[in-house]
């Protein structure tokens, strides 16, 4: 499935306008993003329960730093590769559009990264899209989409005006 596809779909399953919305005017950023991969679907290892696999990495430098990633591979054996060793309920590779896994990075507070692997065979040279460069970028097109519309999806209460502060909207009946 293309790129428009995946974010068509994405859109269709919003649970309502609001998310629609949102998620229509983030579309660039996870296209843009996605765009720089090398795969349209990857294989992301999950619980049978559906629940993605995380692995928590420590620094070599400072082993107190750890971050905690979400591998995205390119083939089904890859994946396979790479839930050799561990000790685990059995686990499954699902395939999943990039759109789709960019957009579930979103809702993971626990993950700080994904790390998608494009060439088959090679697990040891990922790109990694961290969470929070992800929301930093989305939160940037959802303040320049709103401004275009003429309104705020975060409104700052400090620079109201008296009127605003005060006055019934003028659709409240």
């Amino acid at each position: 499935m293309d790129l428009d596809a995946q974010i068509a779909e994405l859109l269709h399953n919003a649970p309502d306008d609001t998310a629609a919305r949102a998620i229509q005017l983030a579309a660039p950023v996870f296209k843009s993003l996605a765009q720089q991969l090398g795969h349209l679907e990857y294989f992301v290892v999950q619980s049978p329960e559906e629940a993605w696999i995380v692995t928590t990495l420590s620094s070599r430098h400072q082993p107190e730093k750890q971050k905690t990633v979400v591998y995205a591979y390119p083939t089904e054996q890859d994946a396979a590769t790479g839930i050799q060793g561990l000790e685990s309920d059995p686990l499954v590779a699902r395939k999943q559009g990039v759109i789709d896994i960019l957009f579930q990075l979103l809702a993971l507070n626990v993950v700080n990264a994904l790390v998608f692997f494009d060439t088959p065979g090679d697990v040891n040279r990922g790109t990694e899209i961290k969470r929070a460069d992800l929301k930093h970028l989305i939160d940037l097109q959802l303040q320049q989409g709103s401004a275009a519309k003429g309104f705020s999806p975060r409104p700052n209460p400090g620079k109201r005006n008296k009127r605003e502060r005060n006055s019934i909207p003028p659709n409240f009946a």
